[in-house]
């Protein structure tokens, strides 16, 4: 048997060698990434800052209240209800004004008829002009004993009433009518508003041992209006004696009483304690002056070189440095 002989055409040659070549153009293309240019960081610029010559303060900064020199808490002796309350915060009185008062019930019909008594007394001891000593020593007897019964009766109404003790302004009340109110606990404070301080609370020990008597100080007694003043006193808040971390008063007065006028209780004025001035210091910016386990030092600029130099400091304040010892007026130091 003779084999079958296939005749291609030239058509069908062509179709087949298309077809290959299609084939070629399923498979995915290769991509070649670009390399990245780099861009070089700018070069780095150091803040630097001159050493200058310049005043230089360190101040206590805070705000102080404008305060009562004549201020009185009142409570009573005694506890009970409270049946009498005649006053309210803000309101003026005047000495021996009757301020508030407990539940008393009879006493006040009691001491009425102990001073009764005082007088039935008296007269009995001196219708005894003649009589035996034994007689007059009677009524002087039961003349007292009628004294002591008014004393104490007296005492026991006064300890449920609270007068007051002064002319002023009542600041607070802190109790309502019908109220129990322990004995010893603060119902009513008192101030006289013609004797006023300016106060400023401390709680920082630290800030404490800076302050002095005499200090000068600069209290804005309107808006950005700083009045000269001085402290005149420094004393502990008698409500934290004893504890561990007590507060302090620091009592300010203007050097012109007229720049107070206008202010009023209870306002808060910002003050500026000065705890030390220089005229003519050495100064730098806080930011320059570096630390590390307890030195203290700078990196300063010379040409293009930098090294570290050690100083010694004097004030320092919340922006600037005082430079006692270790660089000179014009030096570049480098901030952080």
């Amino acid at each position: 048997m003779k084999p079958i002989a296939y005749v291609w055409k030239p058509a069908v040659l062509a179709l087949l060698a298309g077809l290959a070549l299609g084939g070629c153009s399923l498979l995915p293309e290769e991509k070649i990434e670009a390399v990245p240019t780099l861009i070089e960081p700018p070069p780095s610029r150091a803040v630097t800052y001159r050493v200058e010559r310049k005043p230089i303060v360190e101040e206590l900064r805070g705000l102080a209240r404008v305060a009562p020199t004549l201020e009185t808490d009142m409570y009573f002796k005694e506890s009970g209800r409270l049946a009498v309350l005649n006053v309210a915060p803000g309101q003026r009185v005047r000495k021996g004004d009757l301020l508030a008062q407990l539940e008393i019930g009879t006493l006040e019909h009691q001491l009425a008829q102990a001073e009764v008594d005082v007088e039935i007394a008296r007269l009995r001891l001196a219708a005894t002009q003649g009589a035996p000593p034994i007689e007059v020593q009677l009524q002087e007897l039961a003349l007292r004993k009628a004294e002591l019964t008014v004393e104490q009766l007296r005492s026991r109404i006064d300890a449920a009433t609270l007068r007051a003790p002064h002319d002023g302004v009542v600041q607070s009340v802190r109790g309502r009518v019908g109220q129990i109110i322990n004995e010893y606990t603060t119902l009513l404070v008192v101030a006289d508003p013609a004797a006023m301080e300016i106060r400023m609370e401390i709680r920082r020990r630290e800030d404490v041992e800076k302050l002095a008597r005499e200090q000068k100080a600069l209290v804005e007694v309107s808006r950005d209006n700083f009045v000269p003043a001085r402290v005149v006193q420094i004393t502990q808040d008698p409500e934290t004696v004893g504890s561990i971390t007590p507060t302090y008063f620091v009592h300010i007065e203007l050097d012109d009483p007229a720049a107070s006028r206008g202010l009023r209780l209870g306002d808060l004025l910002t003050t500026r304690i000065i705890v030390r001035e220089k005229e003519n210091a050495l100064v730098i910016p806080r930011a320059a002056l570096r630390e590390f386990m307890g030195r203290r030092y700078v990196r300063i600029l010379d040409g293009d070189a930098r090294r570290e130099v050690d100083v010694d400091v004097g004030i320092i304040t919340p922006t600037e440095v005082e430079i006692l010892a270790g660089l000179s007026e014009g030096d570049l130091v480098i901030g952080q």
